[in-house]
């Protein structure tokens, strides 16, 4: 399957991307009145189905909240998930508390690891 791999600086890029004023229940309005910071942001990262294909999928992720550590990655995978079980299959109901508990685990990972 192939898929839409959006890299953004910042959360206004996805609704740039696709021309919209929403998207999947979030939208341009509130987006540009938030105070995003590197650890916080209006959008970290989003996966679902684009607005002009409803089968194609895309994955945005905003690098503007990369700050150099391991959670950039469970960022990444968090996504990625997301993705993969679009692609193999999901159960919505439980998709993320699912990929949540994945991302914990990594991030609990990399906290020991780096000890």
């Amino acid at each position: 399957m192939t898929y839409d791999l959006i890299i953004g600086k910042q959360s206004i890029d996805v609704f740039n991307y696709y021309n919209v004023d929403e998207l999947h229940g979030l939208n341009r309005q509130d987006c540009i009145e938030y105070n995003e910071t590197k650890k916080d942001a209006y959008i970290a990262g989003l996966c679902n189905w684009s607005p002009h294909n409803p089968l194609r999928a895309f994955v945005f992720i905003n690098t503007y909240r990369f700050n150099n550590t391991h959670e950039d990655v469970s960022l990444v995978y968090h996504e990625m998930m997301h993705l993969s079980l679009r692609i193999h299959g999901w159960k919505p109901q439980l998709e993320e508390e699912i990929i949540t508990f994945a991302e914990q685990q990594t991030n609990d990972f990399f906290k020991i690891y780096n000890k």
